[in-house]
């Protein structure tokens, strides 16, 4: 056990407080959070899903968010509006895999270049082959344990485990985009397994943000380093609904000693800290922190009611696009998954919004597929899903040039 000075701050008011703790790096935190009633974080599950960087050209290195499935839904059918606003792209993201949302235990996305999505959870092989095959996936390598599929007109690369699948983009064409792709979506399952080092168990400042974060709603490790951030640390956020608002935490570990005042030191990086957390975060943060780490924490009550998951999260379905040459039109296909509202659909031709849109059917389902006329064959398209109080997602963005009307495998209309 020893002493150590803290700082505390709440909104302006600040002040220099003594903290008796033991060794344990953070263990001052965790004694403030209780005392302004914010809960402990739960064990970090999702980080058994992360691999040890070798190295490679794996994208392993880059941001980090996840999802709880079971958390984000436990309140039943409702969602707040700002805790669905930092999950829907989860969910907008991959394609139908033969299980539904609420099958899953997570969703853990990984890297902003070549995008990697782990769905953890308890999952059907079978289904989730016929899933994935239903979507335009070819199966590629099979062993005992794991599965890899592929899909080429949208070139995904899709592993399937009894423990999850993963679903990552590949660059390009070239084999070594697609070697890559293969690596990092078996470098995932491989982690899970227990078969390859865990990034936790190897870089100790990563884990030390992970158990100060736990398992929240969304959970982010950024790829740079902001200024306030001393060289060798880490930092992530959190987010957590109660039962009237949400918690939001951001902590930052690393070497906060080491000049010739710590307590100037840490005033100066918490300065910082808070400056940042108040500057994208609603609400006024109370910032606290020690020689291990700092920590902002942001106690809010939801502005608005919580809204129907059906209005809030788009269904999940996979999508493909086809350009018709004798009709001068864009062929989109629903190949699998769920059935999109097409009153909430909407469509962007080169980044113009199409106003005339016009559908048959209130639904847009499994098998069917509609014609954007007068479209040209280098065109870029979007499908656009709205979602309640004006917020809205993109489900898929397609190259007109990237796809022929007999890889996607769709009748010309």
């Amino acid at each position: 056990m020893y002493s150590r000075r803290a700082v505390l701050r709440t909104g302006v008011a600040a002040g220099v407080v003594g903290v008796a703790g033991c060794a344990t790096p953070g263990s001052g935190l965790t004694a403030r959070r209780r005392s302004a009633g914010v809960p402990d974080p739960e064990p970090p599950v999702y980080r058994e899903w992360l691999p040890a960087p070798d190295g490679a050209r794996s994208g392993l290195e880059s941001a980090s968010r996840y999802v709880d499935v079971g958390r984000t839904l436990e309140r039943g059918g409702t969602l707040s509006v700002h805790l669905a606003a930092t999950a829907v792209e989860f969910w907008a993201f991959g394609d139908w895999f033969g299980h539904d949302v609420d099958e899953i235990d997570g969703m853990l996305i990984q890297g902003s270049g070549p995008i990697t999505t782990i769905y953890a959870g308890d999952v059907s092989i079978d289904d989730a082959a016929a899933g994935l095959e239903a979507s335009g996936y070819d199966p590629l390598i099979t062993d005992d344990a794991q599965a890899l599929f592929r899909r080429r007109d949208h070139p995904r690369i899709a592993a399937v485990s009894s423990e999850g699948v993963v679903q990552t983009t590949v660059e390009s064409n070239s084999d070594r985009a697609l070697e890559d792709a293969i690596a990092r979506t078996r470098a995932f399952l491989d982690a899970k397994a227990g078969e390859r080092s865990r990034r936790h168990e190897a870089d100790d400042a990563f884990a030390r943000v992970t158990d100060a974060l736990g398992a929240g709603i969304r959970t982010t490790v950024p790829r740079s380093a902001s200024s306030w951030l001393p060289a060798g640390g880490r930092w992530g956020t959190a987010i957590d609904a109660t039962d009237d608002g949400y918690v939001r935490r951001a902590t930052a570990v690393g070497p906060h000693s080491g000049s010739s005042s710590t307590a100037d030191g840490l005033e100066s990086r918490l300065d910082e800290f808070e400056a940042h957390v108040d500057d994208v975060w609603d609400g006024s943060p109370t910032v606290y922190g020690d020689d291990a780490a700092i920590e902002a924490v942001v106690v809010a009550e939801a502005d608005r009611p919580a809204e129907s998951i059906d209005r809030l999260v788009p269904p999940r379905a996979t999508l493909a696009f086809a350009y018709d040459d004798t009709e001068d039109a864009g062929v989109v296909a629903h190949r699998a998954g769920e059935a999109i509202e097409t009153e909430r659909l909407s469509i962007t031709v080169n980044g113009r919004v199409v106003e005339d849109l016009r559908f048959e059917s209130e639904t847009f389902d499994a098998g069917d597929r509609f014609a954007i006329r007068g479209l040209n064959r280098n065109a870029r398209v979007s499908v656009g899903y709205l979602l309640a109080d004006r917020l809205g997602i993109t489900l898929e963005t397609f190259d007109g040039a990237g796809a022929s009307l007999e890889d996607a495998e769709i009748d010309r209309v």
